[in-house]
């Protein structure tokens, strides 16, 4: 959720919270129809809130489309090239078709003579 979205849901919770207090002391103590008043305001608050994290996720949703649509496709034989090229332990290797090593290439056979 972006800052902007989490500030106004943060405001708008606590309007709800502030007209729903409001909105019991006045049945209990005032007048009814006040009472029925902030009722209403805190059900819009709240209607808000949601709507506020409904609009941040669809901003995200689309920023995640178009982010997909923008990138190239996978292609698979690229990838099958790009293993082998980096499994290719030295040129030598490389160019007699995985027979020969070069002499400092760590998979080159070593000698055990002393």
């Amino acid at each position: 959720m972006s800052t902007y979205a989490r500030a106004m849901t943060a405001m708008y919770t606590a309007a709800a919270l502030t007209l729903a207090y409001s909105a019991v002391q006045e049945a209990l103590h005032g007048l009814l129809w006040v009472a029925i008043s902030c009722t209403a305001g805190a059900v819009m608050a709240v209607t808000a809130a949601i709507r506020e994290t409904d609009i941040d996720h669809q901003l995200r949703a689309v920023a995640v489309q178009v982010e997909r649509a923008v990138r190239p496709p996978y292609d698979p034989v690229e990838g099958i090239v790009r293993v082998t090229l980096a499994s290719a332990c030295c040129e030598t290797w490389w160019t007699s078709i995985g027979t020969d090593h070069e002499g400092a290439c760590r998979n080159a056979p070593r000698s055990n003579a002393a």
